[in-house]
């Protein structure tokens, strides 16, 4: 009885980790040089929001010019409001023009909601 309470235990704590990574930010830095090039691009890239909102305050420290925000699928499911779909292609917008990738959760009757905006 023991063992198996343990065992729900981890699988508890196990969920609960994987639910907090799930809903977190993570921000990633990188720089790439090409050889022999001087201009600077810096691209925001951001994938998988389908089943959340954008955090505004995340956009709003963004202190670098950005040149262009890429989507890198899944912007939307069939979870996602349409209200939801707006609000985060509206946020990227204001960074720099917005390109989206389409995504495997991107299909269905949701996405005619948001193929102009691009």
């Amino acid at each position: 009885m023991v063992v198996l309470a343990i065992m729900v235990l981890i699988i508890i704590l196990f969920v609960m980790y994987m639910m907090k990574q799930a809903f977190e930010n993570h921000v990633l830095h990188h720089e790439i040089q090409l050889k022999g090039e001087k201009e600077q691009i810096s691209l925001f890239f951001i994938s998988d929001i389908h089943a959340r909102t954008i955090n505004a305050n995340m956009i709003r420290k963004i202190n670098k010019r950005i040149h262009a925000v890429i989507i890198g699928g899944d912007l939307a499911d069939k979870r996602t409001s349409i209200r939801t779909i707006y609000r985060n292609i509206h946020l990227l917008q204001s960074l720099a023009p917005v390109y989206f990738v389409w995504g495997n959760n991107d299909t269905g009757s949701r996405s005619r909601a948001f193929t102009s905006y691009f």
